[in-house]
């Protein structure tokens, strides 16, 4: 065997196997009973606030693409200017960030899902997800953060249907029976 002909072959394989275990050691696995790989949100109105869905799977090798968290996030009488949100997918938990800019200061919600555990953390509540998936999450002009968790959606909710669930296990808050989607 010929060393010079092999030789570039032996470096091409022992870098691509690094790259590999780098990229197996920098790309964080989600384990845990749930998997998220997407999440879908409508605004509603009035601002500022919206719906957001996250989506994945359960564990399992037959397990179906579902609908797994119904959030209805709300700020009533918070006047605000531009917004961001985000999701995080590490190993056991997914978490949710929502900012908004407001005068005098910003304002953020944080919801972690551990998916090993099934339980939701929001602010100082403590949720588990078994008991239902829809949570209303509600910042009051004071800061004051309040979270209700509601019973379950199935596997495959639209935004109407999600809406249309929190009015009616809420009927006697005004400020959510006056909630409409938006649509341009």
């Amino acid at each position: 065997m010929n060393v010079r002909k092999i030789f570039p072959i032996i470096v091409a394989v022992v870098v691509v196997v690094v790259l590999l275990v780098l990229g197996i050691v920098n790309c964080p696995f989600q384990l845990g009973r749930f998997t998220t790989d997407a999440d879908r949100s409508v605004a509603v109105l009035p601002q500022p606030g919206f719906i957001e869905i996250v989506e994945g799977t359960a564990s399992g090798s037959d397990a179906l693409h579902q609908d797994l968290l119904y959030l209805l996030i709300v700020c009533p009488d918070v006047q605000t200017h531009g917004s961001g949100s985000g999701m995080k997918m590490d190993t056991f938990v997914t978490t949710l960030d929502y900012t908004w800019d407001a005068n005098p200061d910003r304002i953020s919600i944080q919801v972690k899902w551990n998916r090993e555990t099934d339980k939701i953390v929001i602010g100082n509540q403590k949720f588990s997800r078994e008991t239902g998936n829809v949570f209303v999450v509600r910042r009051e002009a004071s800061g004051k953060i309040s979270s209700f968790q509601l019973p379950s959606l199935g596997p495959h909710a639209s935004f109407p249907e999600v809406l249309e669930h929190i009015q009616q296990e809420m009927p006697n808050d005004r400020f959510i029976a006056d909630l409409k989607l938006y649509t341009n």
